[in-house]
This record gives C-alpha cells, structure tokens and sequence, in this order.
C-alpha cells in the first residue's frame, strides 16, 4: 500500500511540477528545490492523481492556478520563492492610476453613472500611502493601488466615504478574497463608508467570470455576503462604448481595451488618440490619456503604417503628432521613476518629484516651448521659466517639430 501510495505521488510529481514551474515562470517568480514537497503534497490533497493525469494541459493549469492563489497554498510557496526579476509597478498600471486622479468624476461618470450627483469630487483626497501603512507586510497592495477619502450625500447629509480602486492587468481567481482583506483593513482603521472598485483591464474574454463576491456560511448559516464593483472593459463592445458617452475623454482612453475585431486595431488606435485630443480639459490629461492608450495597444509595423494614414486624414493630424510628441519625450519615465520613489516617500511627494524631472527632461531636448511644457506638466508658465534659468538652459518661445 504505501509503495502504491509513493508511485502514485512521483506519477504525480511528473505531471504537475512542470505546469507548477510554468506557472510561477509566467508570474516572474521561482520556486526553491525545498519547496516542491510540500506544496506538490497540498495540490495532491485537492486533486487526484486520477484528475491530474486525464485532463488536458489548458485544464490542468487552470486548475492548479486556482489551487496556488488560495490563501493555503500561498503560504507554503511565499516562503520558498523569490523574483526572477524585481517587480515593480508597471507603467501600464501607473497610467490607470493616474487617469484616475486625474479624471476622477469622468471616471465615476463613465463608470458608475448613478452615483454622480451624490458625490462631492472637489473634495477628494487620495490617501494611497495609508494602503502601504496598512498592508506594510504584504506584497498585494502596490503602489498602482488608490484609497480616496471624499465626501458623498447621504440622504439628507454629506458623509465622508473611502474608495479603495484597483487595477488588475489579468484574470486572478484569488481577487474577490483579497479585496474583502483589504476591505476588512481599511475598515478596522477608518470606521467609514468604503466602496471597493477593480477594474479589470485584461484582453480576454473570460469564459469563467471571476465573482464580484466573497461569501461565507456554515451549514447554510450566512456568516458574511461581501460585494464589490467589478468592472470587466472587454465585456463591452467598441461602438456602443463610443455611443453611450462620445464625450468622456475616458471613453476614449478606454477603447482598446474593450471588443472589437483585430483587423480594427488600427482604426480603434485612431478613434481614441483623435478622441482624447477632442475631449480632453487640458494638455497634462492628453498626454497621459495618449500614454496610456500606447500601452494599452502595441501596433505592429503594418498596423502602425495604416493608423498614421487614418491620421493623415484627419484635420487635427498635427495635435495629434504634437500630441504623441510629448509623451515619447520622456513623460512617462521621469513620471514612472517619480512614483516609485513615491513607495517610501508618500505617493504624492513622489509625482511630484516625477513631474520636475519630467520638466527638466523637456527643457533639456529644447523642442517644446515654456508654454507647451507647462501645459503639459501642469506647472505654472514662471515654474518652468525659472527651471530654465537654473539649469542655464535658453529655450525658445516658439517649438520645432519636424
């Protein structure tokens, strides 16, 4: 009996350890030697070697994915991994997070209509370093995270409320849990209102939707029935997304990711640059709108030579270019290094500091104007000017753009 058992376990060791090795290889992570018993023990516990060896390897991988995102399993692998690179929060996740402050009632507006005329937006306020304080332990909270204290009409009072908002970039099983976690959190220290949003921004089509719930109970006694806002863009289709708010610079901002077919890839590129340019308050919304749309949808050589002759086609082609311009023009790197060093300094600090680097970077390549840097940083026209002067660097009033 016991060597049946063992035969059975290195049948299974053979067929799952390489997905496990695939798996934590695609999430950027290694497993050390130490730490392939025990956790090769507790996927044996929840699946049958019967199970692993008859289903398909699309099947398995999912099976097992869901199997190492419960809180059990990350027990066992958190303690034997470490990174084979360092993570960090990537630009795409940066650009979602700065949308939203940026365009935080167009957010709600196109995201969560009905709330709207509740809400007081001018009084907002992003707490997102309170998340690191919080969560100082855990790795689940980034810096990409937003936890927002604003006041909102209840009934016939104002109220303070928290949002807490993320982002996730693909499909994790594990989310309706962690945010309950984090819902938990933010409640023990506040004591307020709190409205849990993610957001979705994955290209799949999910044919297994992840719950926008998390439920307890015990012999059908109901301990706790938690619900946050999900929000899946690809469930939406191009057109009607364009249709119900054609003048949302966010519509536009968020039209690569929702559906449409491929070979459209081009015009829908096209569509939103054209419409962000439309659309937007003013040059710093453009030219991070613009940036996160870039990111959004990579365009190969072929798509790229048909988007620029939509482009061309269009009366706002040279806003557009100009457009585009500042954000290759270092935007998103100076921003980037900025809010990273926002993790140990305070997020807000840490935009800030992106913010004159990115300003410095401008003055220094001498193509935009003090006027058109300042639009597009936000900084005060005599911020800039006196930047200049103590970098010593002449500017001309006037851009050049080839």
């Amino acid at each position: 009996m016991i060597e049946k058992e063992l035969y059975s376990k290195e049948m299974y060791d053979v067929r799952v350890r390489p997905l496990i090795d695939k798996i934590f290889k695609k999430r950027g992570i290694s497993l050390d030697p130490d730490g392939y018993e025990p956790l090769l023990a507790h996927c044996f516990s929840l699946m049958s070697l019967k199970e692993a060896l008859s289903a398909s390897e699309k099947h398995l991988i999912y099976r097992l994915a869901e199997i190492l995102e419960s809180p059990d399993a990350c027990q066992i692998w958190s303690k034997t991994t470490k990174p084979i690179v360092q993570l960090k929060a990537s630009k795409y996740d940066i650009r979602h997070k700065e949308t939203l402050r940026l365009c935080l009632k167009e957010y709600f507006q196109r995201w969560l209509p009905w709330l709207v005329p509740y809400i007081k937006f001018e009084t907002a306020e992003f707490k997102d370093k309170e998340l690191i304080s919080i969560f100082e332990d855990e790795d689940t909270h980034r810096i990409a995270d937003a936890l927002i204290v604003i006041e909102m009409t209840i009934g016939q009072t104002n109220e303070c409320i928290m949002i807490y908002w993320e982002q996730e970039s693909e499909k994790k099983t594990h989310v309706p849990e962690r945010v309950f976690h984090a819902f938990s959190g933010i409640y023990f220290h506040h004591r307020k209102i709190i409205l849990p949003i993610v957001m979705f921004t994955d290209p799949a089509k999910w044919e297994v939707p992840v719950a926008s719930n998390f439920n307890m109970e015990l012999h059908g006694f109901s301990i706790n029935s938690f619900n946050y806002h999900l929000i899946k863009v690809k469930d939406i289709k191009a057109e009607e997304f364009i249709h119900d708010q054609p003048d949302n610079p966010l519509t536009y901002a968020y039209l690569p990711l929702t559906d449409y077919p491929k070979e459209k890839r081009p015009e829908i590129m096209a569509k939103a640059m054209l419409g962000i340019n439309q659309t937007s308050k003013n040059e710093r919304i453009k030219a991070t709108l613009s940036s996160l749309v870039s990111q959004s949808m990579k365009l190969d050589m072929e798509e790229r030579k048909q988007y620029d002759t939509i482009i061309a086609q269009q009366s706002l082609f040279k806003e557009v270019k100009m457009l585009e311009s500042i954000k290759d023009l270092g935007r998103e790197e100076g921003l980037e290094e900025g809010m990273e060093k926002g993790r140990e300094e305070g997020l807000e600090e840490g935009m800030e500091k992106g913010r004159e680097e990115v300003a410095s970077n401008l003055l220094k390549l001498k193509v935009l104007s003090i006027d058109q840097i300042s639009k597009a940083t936000g900084f005060a026209y005599d911020y800039i000017r006196n930047l200049a002067h103590k970098l010593n660097i002449q500017i001309d009033s006037t851009p050049s753009f080839a």
